[in-house]
């Protein structure tokens, strides 16, 4: 039976095989990566990426292929993760734009769509580099625009697609000199290939993926990995998502333009009023500050590629989710120290997000399902993320006390007060008691010109920051760190804990630490490495 068109059905079940061909292969992709920059596994991106896609639309209750593919490029772009999944995203953005006016899809029609899938990715990444996953849709998408004046029927169609897609894999290494000195393809483009063949898999009935064997390599610490991807690959990977206040006045080339002055492997993307960015940078407030003016941040990440780099084997990531027997304390924060603290203290979970990066309700039901435990404790340890966690109440079946901390240094102080053998409601009680134990502050930077209760900021100013209260603006850090420091430290004052974030530098936090030792000689100071974005330094005070 000839098929010679194709429905919002079939291409959902299409994607989901590529999707779970992808799940499958994972490791193998991963092994692909060969360059040892921590900024995510390709595999692991992609397949990130992914799922997000799978979520939106597996339920999806409609034929229509256009709203489909729609609905899958709104979910792959939300979940996007580094630079092959934010590619990823836009070649399925691209193919949704070709397919947006149509219920039902013949194969010119979908030829030219993955020409839009190659056009919108090329667009998306402003010095695209060839031997990429770029590569490979380029070659496939020109394959398919002239296999369609060849073929009648979907599957041969499809079969020759994945065909010139696999070919084009092969030629990534006359591409990148790397590739070929270690002997694979570009693990990005052989993701993008193993999605295909699931697409064309399920087209013809078939069910049975193929499982790759992760690749082994030799000698891999003797690669002159600086000479090759130093000036790419180091400073701050950047990423984020704004959602635009004025979409229609969005200009994605324009922007792209203005962040070249502050990095490199740029990516800017944006989906009706969603705006994502990836951008590795020296300066990431900067960033910041140019992209607030454009919208609401809806999430934000920044992390240090040459830090992560020299000290890869001490990197501490998040432990797997376990079982829980009695209470289960839940964490949030964000920073790779503080979270390793809270998790010292006595937290079982810590859910990564703060101020900017506010997570769901969902994320606590899911930590919440895998844990199991009789009861649980929350510290939202931000103001904005408690209403989130009190809505966990009414959907769960066991005790929640939800403690109302509302920065990190509160967190933990009500930490120290958590005993095991104390009953979940007796805890937050207790719990509750130390939030009133500690001071907080805090040294970030303006974003915008404004005035609050008289006091005149300037963009870009370090602003520091008393409880809820702005009580410093100035150019410099340590200027605003001692007036910030002046306001909270008083008499009765024991301890400064000072926790440095990813932005900051040693010789600053060396500076601030002799002005609080000659300025306020009673009080003891301790330094915690926190790691955390957005903030240079949080200061807790008790």
């Amino acid at each position: 039976m000839s098929n010679t068109f194709i429905d919002g059905n079939l291409y959902r079940e299409m994607f989901l095989a590529g999707a779970a061909n992808l799940t499958n292969n994972v490791e193998f992709v991963n092994s692909l990566n060969v360059f040892p920059v921590p900024d995510g596994d390709t595999g692991t991106n992609m397949n990130l990426t992914t799922s997000s896609g799978v979520k939106d639309i597996q339920h999806l209750a409609t034929n229509h292929i256009g709203e489909v593919a729609k609905k899958l490029s709104r979910g792959l772009l939300m979940g996007a993760r580094g630079n092959s999944g934010v590619i990823l995203s836009q070649i399925f953005r691209g193919i949704a734009k070709g397919l947006e006016d149509h219920e039902t899809c013949d194969i010119p029609t979908f030829a030219a769509a993955l020409g839009h899938g190659r056009d919108v990715a090329y667009k998306a990444v402003m010095k695209p580099v060839e031997g990429t996953i770029l590569t490979v849709i380029k070659d496939t998408a020109n394959a398919a625009e002239q296999l369609a004046l060849q073929h009648t029927d979907f599957i041969p169609f499809m079969e020759a697609v994945l065909a010139a897609a696999k070919v084009s894999l092969t030629h990534t290494p006359d591409f990148l000199p790397i590739l070929k000195e270690v002997g694979v393809v570009d693990s990005g483009g052989q993701g993008l290939v193993i999605i295909f063949e699931g697409m064309v898999a399920k087209l013809k009935g078939d069910t049975t993926f193929t499982t790759y064997e992760p690749v082994q390599f030799q000698n891999v610490n003797t690669w002159d990995f600086e000479d090759e991807h130093s000036e790419d690959e180091f400073g701050f990977c950047t990423e984020f998502i704004v959602r635009l206040e004025n979409p229609k006045a969005f200009n994605e080339v324009t922007f792209h333009a203005a962040l070249e002055e502050y990095g490199n492997s740029i990516v800017v993307v944006a989906d009706e009023d969603i705006m994502k960015v990836h951008i590795h940078t020296e300066t990431p407030f900067e960033v910041f500050a140019l992209a607030s003016k454009l919208g609401e941040f809806v999430t934000l990440k920044s992390e240090n590629m040459q830090e992560q780099f020299e000290n890869n084997d001490a990197i501490e990531r998040q432990p797997e989710i376990k079982k829980v027997e009695g209470t289960a304390v839940i964490s949030v924060a964000a920073g790779s120290g503080i979270a390793k603290m809270f998790r010292d203290m006595g937290s079982h979970y810590v859910i990564e997000g703060g101020q900017t990066m506010n997570p769901s309700t969902q994320d606590f039901l899911e930590a919440i399902e895998k844990m199991q435990p009789d009861a649980v404790l929350i510290l939202p340890n931000n103001g904005n993320i408690i209403m989130a966690a009190e809505q966990v109440k009414a959907l769960v079946d066991i005790p929640v006390e939800v403690v109302l901390t509302k920065s990190i240094p509160q967190g933990m102080s009500a930490l120290m007060k958590y005993h095991v053998e104390r009953d979940v409601s007796e805890n937050a009680k207790m719990m509750s008691l130390g939030i009133t134990d500690v001071k907080t502050g805090q040294i970030t930077y303006a974003v915008r010109d404004t005035n609050i209760d008289g006091l005149e900021i300037k963009a870009d100013d370090f602003m520091g920051i008393f409880e809820k209260a702005i009580v410093a603006s100035e150019p410099s850090l340590q200027a605003a760190f001692e007036t910030l420091a002046q306001a909270m430290i008083d008499e009765d004052s024991e301890l400064v804990t000072l926790f440095s974030g990813e932005e900051a530098t040693e010789e600053q936090t060396d500076a601030i630490v002799e002005y609080l030792e000659t300025t306020f000689e009673d009080i003891e100071v301790e330094v915690v490495y926190g790691g955390q974005p957005v903030y240079h330094y949080l200061l807790a005070v008790e």
